[in-house]
């Protein structure tokens, strides 16, 4: 159980980062000197893998949580349409967005499973386990919106 929702956590948290890039498109926000947008994105990218890391714990699920996190931006790599130059850049953002979570979603849960073991952790595992599900699937959806408007060329 523990890989399982740690493979839809780090989906989860991937595909929320991509859900607010996708609705961040259509938002104009006039700070100035100031874009918010890094720190927005990167957000559920931490968090998330963290969370999932305290309430998993375990090498196992440490690992399905990265590799969750890194496979869902490979796997839209592939579902795009590349025939089209934007497309293409579409695709080489994903790719490196996958070596940037590799990184951060992997040093997240690691943080994550070492703080993990205090007793607010142990008592509220289901609870912590089940929000990780409903991340996995709001991520899930975010994932098939964001692929969705970048899967024909125009």
């Amino acid at each position: 159980m523990r890989v399982t929702v740690g493979l839809l956590a780090g989906l989860g948290a991937t595909g929320i980062a991509a859900g607010i890039g996708l609705i961040g498109t259509f938002i104009d926000v006039d700070l100035p000197l100031v874009d918010p947008s890094a720190l927005i994105l990167m957000a559920p990218v931490i968090i998330g893998p963290g969370l999932a890391g305290a309430v998993l714990r375990g090498r196992a699920a440490v690992a399905a949580i990265t590799v969750g996190a890194v496979a869902a931006p490979i796997a839209a790599i592939f579902a795009i349409d590349g025939s089209c130059s934007s497309n293409m850049w579409a695709a080489v953002g994903l790719a490196a967005s996958a070596a940037y979570v590799l990184v951060v979603a992997g040093l997240a849960a690691f943080v994550g499973d070492r703080i993990g073991g205090s007793d607010r952790f142990e008592r509220n595992r289901l609870r912590g386990v089940v929000g990780l599900v409903v991340i996995g699937a709001i991520g899930t959806v975010a994932w098939i919106a964001a692929v969705a408007t970048l899967g024909e060329c125009p």
